[in-house]
């Protein structure tokens, strides 16, 4: 919530709580490349560097990790050659948006979970995943959300929505939604082993412009 070691890669504004980055990070060992843990209302804006993981499966290998937060935003990043690119777990609203992810082996964009029983309002758009899924064993979803509940619309408090996201190339499912009531709107799946998969409660999902 005041920043952290955000001036080792970036600048920090306290008064907007945003860290914007001012140059591309390089993993050379396993591990995560950016953490927020129980923070409240920050924004991570990659403006359009990169960070890169050491290209290995292993477990905790991801680019960001969010954990036991609220309302976080995380843009225009580039994140590669991760086991996960964006992982938010444990959180109360979150803003994916603007990212581009490639060339990891499990998840590229994954959200799972809350804590305290309220869910939050949760977008991820407009995002750009390639070549998630690297090889068969390890392949999981290009976007991945589970463990939510929308409130049945495409925008408003509480929403659920996975918009305007572009996926290509890799193994596994593009996009996998194990939500209710959530809005699965204008995404575009190619190259994938599977297309749009909805399970559990996903039977009251809103769908609608999806090209696969």
């Amino acid at each position: 919530n005041d920043g952290g070691d955000c001036d080792q890669i970036g600048t920090w504004n306290s008064s907007t709580k945003t860290c914007t980055l001012t140059t591309n990070v390089t993993m050379t060992a396993n591990g995560v490349a950016i953490s927020i843990p129980y923070a409240t209302g920050i924004t991570l804006d990659g403006a359009g560097n990169t960070i890169t993981g050491p290209g290995s499966d292993t477990y905790g290998n991801d680019g960001v990790y969010v954990s036991y937060s609220n309302n976080i935003t995380i843009k225009n990043l580039v994140v590669q050659d991760f086991k996960d690119g964006i992982n938010v777990t444990q959180t109360n609203g979150a803003i994916i948006t603007g990212n581009t992810v490639s060339d990891v082996f499990a998840y590229g964009i994954t959200v799972y979970h809350t804590v305290g029983g309220t869910d939050g309002t949760f977008t991820i758009t407009n995002n750009q995943v390639t070549n998630v899924g690297e090889n068969p064993g390890s392949a999981r979803s290009s976007i991945e959300v589970q463990g939510l509940s929308g409130n049945g619309a495409c925008s408003g408090t509480g929403s659920v929505v996975v918009q305007g996201n572009t996926v290509t190339s890799g193994y596994g499912w593009g996009i996998n939604v194990d939500v209710e009531n959530s809005c699965i709107n204008n995404n575009t799946v190619t190259g994938k082993g599977s297309g749009i998969h909805i399970s559990g409660p996903g039977y009251s999902n809103a769908q609608s412009n999806n090209n696969i």
